[in-house]
């Protein structure tokens, strides 16, 4: 199977590629960089303790593993999707696709993480606008590692 990421199209079929887009995330990083590396910390323990995973797992440096999604995450908010972010995609697309990390895992995963938990206080007036500027990254990650674990099969 072929895969072309082009990620001018589909930045802008995602409306990503819009300066307001671009703003609302790197506004929006400062609310999610404070609580995840305990959101890591959940995302890890509960992956750990999934038979069909652990083993994935087993001799790997998890402090290196969650570094670099931190970074991962860190670059699309404040950089958007850049080369870099393209690069990044690939070695990760690539990663799960030699462990045997399917889409339903990582699929899965984006319901794991109670981001948005963090993001508001259950007295804030407003929660989804909040966390609104936050759906075009967590929705690329998706597309775009999906895309990448295809090219890695």
């Amino acid at each position: 199977m072929t895969f072309t990421l082009d990620l001018t199209a589909r930045a802008a079929y995602l409306r990503l590629a819009t300066p307001s887009t671009a703003a609302d995330m790197r506004r929006i990083w400062p609310l999610i960089e404070t609580p995840l590396d305990a959101i890591l910390d959940r995302f890890y323990r509960h992956i750990g303790a999934q038979p069909e995973l652990a083993p994935m797992l087993k001799g790997r440096d998890i402090g290196r593993i969650k570094n670099a999604q931190f970074e991962h995450w860190k670059g699309i908010f404040l950089n958007g999707f850049d080369r870099d972010y393209e690069t990044r995609v690939t070695r990760i697309g690539i990663a799960h696709a030699k462990i045997g990390l399917g889409p339903r895992w990582f699929f899965g995963a984006y319901c794991l993480t109670r981001a948005a938990d963090s993001l508001f206080s259950r007295t804030s007036p407003s929660p989804a606008r909040r966390c609104h500027p936050a759906n075009p990254g967590i929705s690329a990650g998706g597309v775009y590692g999906h895309g990448r674990y295809l090219c890695g099969v």
